[in-house]
């Protein structure tokens, strides 16, 4: 069973954090010029969750591995790094400027059930990709049902 935490509905906190956090994060992802004509870059994040995980891409294309750092600490998920701009020095002017670059940071609340000390990350392809494992208490299990007829055996027999 897998469900998307950005979707509307499902109740829990994360769920509502979440929400937030994309709608705060529409507002600051339109294009905002600053005086050294660059924009603010704020990468896009999906934040998936299975019965075992939590999945967090994270799109940073242009930014070097090295250029990324990843946190974790007291609950909280922190992803930084900086998309640098590289001027050519040549003769031809730019008609049309819609790429972003600068430092960024995302920042999120993590879940209660996530075991910090298991966090991973993987970077391929501009993508990076963190998997936020579950505790093993917090992992859903199948409990089986022992027959009536055998729990009353086993019971007249310890007698």
């Amino acid at each position: 069973m897998s469900r998307d935490l950005t979707t509307y509905g499902s109740g829990s906190v994360w769920d509502f954090m979440s929400e937030v956090e994309r709608a705060l994060d529409e507002v600051w992802r339109a294009p905002q010029g600053r005086k050294d004509g660059t924009s603010a870059f704020t990468p896009a994040v999906d934040v998936h969750e299975t019965d075992n995980a939590y999945l967090v891409s994270i799109d940073v294309p242009g930014v070097p591995q090295d250029a990324i750092k990843i946190d974790s600490q007291n609950g909280r998920l922190t992803v930084s790094g900086e998309r640098t701009h590289t001027e050519k020095k040549d003769d031809k002017m730019f008609q049309r400027i819609e790429r972003s670059f600068g430092r960024f940071e995302r920042s999120f609340q993590l879940p209660k059930d996530v075991n910090e000390g298991k966090i991973q990350a993987h970077y391929e392809n501009g993508v990076l990709e963190i998997t936020l494992p579950k505790l093993e208490l917090a992992k859903p299990r199948s409990i089986s049902i022992e027959a009536k007829a055998n729990a009353d055996k086993g019971s007249s027999a310890s007698h």
